[in-house]
């Protein structure tokens, strides 16, 4: 796994997934969206790393659950991206 992946786990319908979405594609970051509503796996994927709500991002081996936009854009800045 790359230093800089960014995966998003996210949900068909979901406000916040299209919102944290809209923040990494401002910022001009690739991510992996791991969607959980066409991948079931992925929400037991996303449950085993400790969480059961969407939208999830795993960055750097820290994890930002829910639409929390300040936490991400605070996390990204803090690594220069």
């Amino acid at each position: 796994m790359d230093d800089n992946e960014i995966i998003l786990y996210a949900a068909d319908g979901c406000g916040g997934c299209q919102k944290m979405k809209e923040l990494l594609d401002k910022r001009g970051l690739s991510y992996l969206e791991k969607n959980i509503t066409r991948d079931p796996e992925y929400l037991e994927e996303m449950r085993q790393k400790g969480s059961s709500t969407v939208p999830t991002v795993i960055f750097r081996g820290k994890m930002v659950i829910g639409l929390r936009p300040n936490m991400m854009n605070r996390m990204l800045d803090e690594a220069g991206l």
